[in-house]
């Protein structure tokens, strides 16, 4: 039994340090290599919080406030961070409001964990598919990942309680994001979008 709680241990602290360790490599990819977009800053901002997170969790349960505020701060930048992409803050920023406003009313009903985890990975896939048909398919890659947090999620640990293999299946997931966040074309279509939006022939600032 020990053995196996030592594994499960050993499966989150991975996940932590990885969601970290990509969290900074986008912000590396932003700051050193000029990638500059809003995009790229708020994923890389949340992943690090996103990190962060996961180990809070080896010594708090889903049902403390610190594991509930962390899970609320890095979901916003999340969020606005794939709506910027289609210029769509204003709708998922106020779904998001929403979400955080019914997680944080089910706390103490014990309810928030399946409530918050189908509302935040299901907007999420919701939101990659969304950019998806706008962008085409260099946001593949984001589907994929979204919708294997989504099961891991909502499926394994809200319905089944498997935390460890949740973990598991979030490293490749999130790596399968981030390079969809860092493949070159996405980024090339990202900035071309970016100027032509700040062009003053489009009438936008």
């Amino acid at each position: 039994m020990k053995i196996l709680f030592d594994l499960e241990i050993g499966i989150r602290l991975a996940n932590s340090f990885v969601t970290v360790g990509l969290g900074l490599l986008l912000a590396y990819m932003y700051a050193v290599k000029k990638l500059r977009f809003v995009s790229l800053s708020l994923w890389s901002v949340a992943f690090v919080l996103y990190g962060f997170q996961i180990l809070v969790r080896v010594w708090y349960p889903w049902s403390s406030i610190e594991v509930l505020m962390l899970s609320s701060i890095m979901s916003l930048p999340l969020v606005l961070g794939t709506s910027s992409l289609i210029r769509q803050n204003r709708i998922y920023g106020t779904i998001w409001l929403i979400g955080a406003a019914i997680t944080i009313f089910n706390f103490f009903s014990g309810s928030w964990i399946q409530f918050a985890a189908l509302a935040f990975y299901g907007v999420m896939t919701i939101a990659v598919i969304h950019s998806r048909l706008i962008i085409g398919n260099v946001a593949n890659r984001f589907i994929i990942g979204w919708a294997a947090l989504l099961v891991a999620n909502v499926v394994l640990v809200t319905i089944f309680s498997v935390e460890w293999l949740a973990d598991l299946i979030a490293i490749p997931a999130k790596c399968i994001l981030a390079l969809g966040m860092l493949d070159q074309r996405f980024a090339r279509m990202v900035l071309d979008i970016k100027k032509l939006y700040e062009s003053p022939s489009t009438g936008r600032q």
